[in-house]
């Protein structure tokens, strides 16, 4: 750590800035030089509508999801459409995402010395947080989350800030986030909030910005309601704890070191007890809460946790201890593991779907269209296709405000599991479907061999009819009579 004290403040920021890019562009870049897709569902998805805004201007309505629903406004389109116009889409979803991880963790260094943290622990902070699996899901990928992390980093570092116009500057920063929910735009408010606790002259900046921030949250979430009615999720989409721990398996979440450092964090925080201890366990409360009524506030509650692993760190870091070469060892230890952790997640990352041979499925299906028909598959590809090939779905992934979400999946389950030809066929005609998608990870998930559910239909060649099949992806076209 002596080298640290040896640089400047510029050569931090700047030595910082390097690193964070260099973590961000890993995924994309090995995906990019493979002729791979984006990955995950929502990067096609917010490509898709964002292409959509910058041929069309703004849209009502998503002909393609759930057989045609309304669209949910998303500031996160409105920002991929306007470099849509200078760029192409792909360069511009690869972009995007790792220039708002810049802004991030570059003003939240910002944000870390003006609490006044020597550089060597901000060292360990953000150490902590780019190696953490909900930081490089966020920002290596086009997903919605990137620019609500941005957001809140930058609207509570303005709120801090002395300038003339903060209150104003603070406001527009944390007016977007009421758009993506209700915790996303909660979240920064009680991180105001708790400041207020120690600076009594921020109240009147925080209570400006809360009636501000709750009267329009208010209203859009009326609005929603009004128009769209009540919007819940299946249960199946719930997350359990392998959804945790990324190194358990999960998409996005903390990784085993970062979790171990942030309890020591904690177990030191408590210890010391510092004027903001209460502050502090609040937020960490907070957090706890947030992770368990949405998970997916685990990307801004992994800023917190990173600051308590980085504090962790420090606390194994500074310790006296009696035997040096067993310091020096657990130092190596955490810091391999951070490596060999986040690698790991990289590389399990890099080789998310859509893979070559669903997307190359996927194209083939692009290149034979159909007006108003539709390909039948499980809700997990339906993302995928319709931003890749072009077709509605009967479901997606999207369930919030989706119409007749209920009877959709479950005439999606039917499909899947019966074998009654005559029920089959209805249901398929109902959706006006043309092809369906078959994919090895649904072959393992709903049927145990040829003879189950759909597979064992499709030997009725009067109905269907293989179309392709390479790799074991196959298309079958449903042939109405």
């Amino acid at each position: 750590m002596k080298f640290i004290s040896r640089i400047s403040r510029l050569q931090f920021n700047i030595s910082l800035l390097v690193i964070v890019f260099i973590i961000l562009a890993m995924i994309p870049g090995y995906r990019y030089s493979n002729n791979l897709p984006l990955f995950g569902e929502q990067s096609h998805y917010n490509a898709r509508i964002a292409g959509q805004i910058s041929m069309k201007g703004p849209i009502l309505q998503d002909s393609l999801s759930f057989g045609g629903r309304a669209y949910i406004f998303n500031p996160y389109h409105y920002l991929l459409a306007m470099f849509f116009i200078f760029i192409p889409a792909e360069a511009a979803s690869l972009a995007i995402p790792i220039l708002l991880g810049l802004v991030s963790a570059f003003f939240f260094n910002l944000l870390l010395e003006r609490f006044k943290l020597p550089m060597k622990k901000r060292a360990l902070i953000m150490l902590s947080l780019v190696a953490t699996p909900a930081f490089i899901y966020a920002f290596s990928n086009s997903d919605s989350y990137s620019l609500v992390l941005a957001l809140t980093i930058l609207s509570f570092y303005f709120f801090l800030s002395e300038l003339r116009f903060r209150t104003f500057v603070s406001t527009a920063l944390c007016l977007p986030l009421v758009f993506f929910g209700f915790l996303p735009a909660f979240i920064p408010l009680s991180l105001m909030f708790l400041y207020t606790l120690y600076d009594k002259n921020r109240l009147g900046s925080f209570i400006k910005i809360f009636l501000i921030v709750l009267l329009v949250g208010a209203s859009y979430s009326i609005y929603l309601s009004s128009t769209l009615g009540y919007s819940a999720k299946p249960g199946f989409d719930s997350k359990g704890l392998d959804d945790f721990f990324s190194d358990l398996g999960g998409s996005y979440g903390f990784g085993m070191f970062n979790f171990l450092l942030a309890l020591i964090g904690l177990l030191v925080m408590w210890r010391k007890k510092s004027k903001m201890f209460y502050g502090q366990l609040t937020l960490i409360l907070l957090s706890l809460l947030f992770l368990v009524i949405d998970y997916n506030t685990v990307f801004q509650v992994s800023f917190f946790a990173a600051v308590l692993a980085g504090m962790g760190f420090w606390a194994l870091q500074d310790r006296n201890w009696s035997l040096k070469v067993v310091k020096n060892l657990i130092m190596v230890l955490i810091i391999c593991g951070f490596l060999f952790s986040s690698i790991s997640y990289i590389g399990r990352i890099s080789a998310s779907e859509p893979n070559k041979e669903l997307y190359n499925a996927l194209s083939w299906l692009k290149e034979n269209p159909s007006d108003n028909l539709t390909v039948f598959s499980d809700y997990k590809n339906g993302i995928w296709v319709q931003s890749i090939a072009g077709f509605g779905t009967i479901a997606d992934s999207n369930f919030y405000y989706a119409p007749d979400l209920t009877k959709r999946l479950d005439d999606t389950n039917t499909i899947l599991s019966s074998r009654n030809l005559k029920k089959t066929y209805d249901l398929l005609a109902r959706y006006n479907v043309k092809y369906i998608l078959i994919t090895p990870r649904m072959k393992k998930e709903y049927w145990k061999d040829e003879n189950e559910g759909l597979l064992f239909l499709f030997s009725n060649s009067e109905t269907f009819k293989i179309v392709y099949n390479i790799q074991d992806v196959e298309i079958w076209e449903f042939l109405r009579h």
